[in-house]
């Protein structure tokens, strides 16, 4: 488990599929998620059978650390460690509740740690859809530089639509701390 002031991010475990497929089809959640489908749950189960296999991710449930209540989801994908790089995804903060209280701050510099300092990575990167202000604003504040935007990148809700590149790189990191 890797431990914040608050919450701690630990390793998804198949008890945890039911209530990740309830947050993923969530509107408010699943709008701001590439899928073009619901999740079910059978769907849930073969993504995990899957995930267990790879050497390449790592996914995690934020929780709590007060009462161990899940808030939340975020994962290294792609994981390269020849090129010392990964891109950041799946990243949701799930209840009304706990959005906008510092938890996604907190789950991204336990992230960030992690990355830069045990796994010793060299750049982080993730996209975001570019309507998605909260999300935008977000990765500006906490430090990361916009790339670039994929126009027409992505089919979403009967349109194309853009996406932006955002990155952290460790000498970027190293620098803040």
């Amino acid at each position: 488990m890797i431990y914040g002031e608050r919450i701690r991010l630990r390793a998804i475990e198949h008890d945890d599929l039911k209530v990740i497929v309830g947050w993923r089809n969530d509107p408010d959640i699943y709008s701001n998620f590439y899928e073009h489908e619901p999740l079910s749950q059978a769907m849930q189960v073969k993504w995990f059978d899957n995930f267990l296999k790879r050497q390449d991710e790592k996914f995690w449930i934020a929780e709590t650390l007060e009462d161990s209540v899940p808030i939340g989801t975020i994962a290294l994908i792609d994981i390269d460690l020849r090129n010392r790089k990964a891109e950041i995804g799946r990243v949701l903060i799930a209840s009304n509740k706990h959005r906008n209280g510092g938890y996604g701050s907190e789950m991204f510099e336990l992230i960030l740690k992690y990355s830069f300092e045990h796994l010793n990575l060299n750049r982080l990167y993730l996209d975001v859809f570019a309507e998605n202000a909260k999300a935008v604003s977000f990765y500006r504040k906490i430090g990361l530089t916009e790339e670039g935007c994929y126009r027409k990148h992505i089919f979403s809700r009967g349109a194309y639509r853009d996406i932006l590149v955002f990155s952290l790189l460790a000498e970027e990191y190293f620098s803040r701390i």
